[in-house]
């Protein structure tokens, strides 16, 4: 999963959310093989899903969201959003609430530079753990009292099926999953390769264009090779242009 370190949220030119409903979607994705009155027998649903699926295998901006996790002492594992697609930061709030960055941290490297894990501290690093759909952040030290996380990450977008909603997309978005679910269904339905190919590459060219107007852009991925370890709540942190070994 890439960690990303966003710069400046107000620097998005993020456009707005789609008005346009799945009735219409089901239509005009139907239309190029004369069933607009009738989608379901193409199939549309499917491939409108299809190309959403498409455009998400970038991450895009439009669907970073923040939510807040709260910590429990001696506890190291915190359940991460269900809807999370890519994690972009995570930071950490004490009891003086003021917001500090924790870093990523591979557990093996983590391993290498803290031999002895049983004190417990404020938490300075996280590592990520898979099992199946569940997500967890495993935090490093294990906290010793109750923090806020403030998790700032790019959410799955919603697959809409009732046709009197909108797509979870943003305006942008909309030409380039037009014609990948427009070239899907004459796909399924036998049109000319020639037709299909043209349909794709329009939407590879929309949806490049797309992607630059709702990105933010990010920063380089934040290092963290080593750091010390002073006091009894201390904030042991590497800048992240700070290498200490090659």
């Amino acid at each position: 999963m890439p960690i990303k370190s966003i710069s400046s949220p107000a620097s998005s030119a993020r456009s707005l959310a789609s008005q346009k409903l799945l009735s219409q979607w089901l239509a005009d994705v139907a239309a190029p093989v004369g069933a607009q009155d009738r989608p379901d027998e193409v199939r549309a649903l499917t491939a409108i899903h299809a190309a959403l699926d498409w455009i998400t295998h970038l991450d895009w901006d439009w669907y970073v969201t923040v939510t807040n996790l709260t910590t429990t002492a001696s506890q190291a594992s915190v359940a991460l959003p269900s809807n999370l697609r890519d994690l972009v930061s995570v930071r950490v709030s004490g009891t003086d609430q003021a917001q500090r960055p924790i870093f990523p941290i591979r557990r093996d490297l983590y391993n290498r530079v803290r031999y002895d894990q049983s004190s417990l501290s404020i938490p300075t690093h996280y590592s990520l753990v898979s099992l199946g759909d569940l997500r967890v952040l495993e935090l490093l030290p294990t906290p010793d009292q109750a923090e806020t996380l403030t998790v700032t990450y790019i959410r799955q977008p919603l697959k809409e099926t009732a046709i009197g909603n909108a797509l979870d997309i943003s305006e942008s978005m909309e030409e380039p999953l037009l014609f990948r679910a427009q070239g899907l269904v004459g796909q399924w339905r036998g049109k000319e390769g020639s037709w299909v190919e043209r349909m794709f590459v329009l939407a590879e060219q929309a949806r490049s264009a797309s992607h630059a107007q709702d990105t933010i852009h990010f920063d380089e991925d934040i290092r963290m090779i080593s750091f010390d370890e002073h006091g009894t709540r201390n904030w042991p942190w590497t800048h992240p242009l700070y290498r200490e070994y090659d």
